[in-house]
């Protein structure tokens, strides 16, 4: 089963994204990889207490 090419343009550019963000980050010193950590750590902490208001589908009964 193939992709639909949108989908796989999607994925090229994300991979893309991903490559120059981690190029960049090699350039970054210490303590700015460490500040960039403590962001991501603190957001994967706090998602999933977080509602982004998402419509829940409740199942028939």
């Amino acid at each position: 089963m193939t992709r639909p090419r949108s989908l796989a343009s999607e994925i090229g550019r994300t991979r893309h994204l991903m490559r120059r963000i981690k190029k960049h980050l090699d350039d970054l010193t210490e303590d700015e990889r460490a500040q960039i950590q403590d962001a991501v750590t603190l957001t994967r902490r706090t998602r999933p207490a977080v509602s982004l208001g998402m419509p829940t589908i409740r199942p028939r009964s």
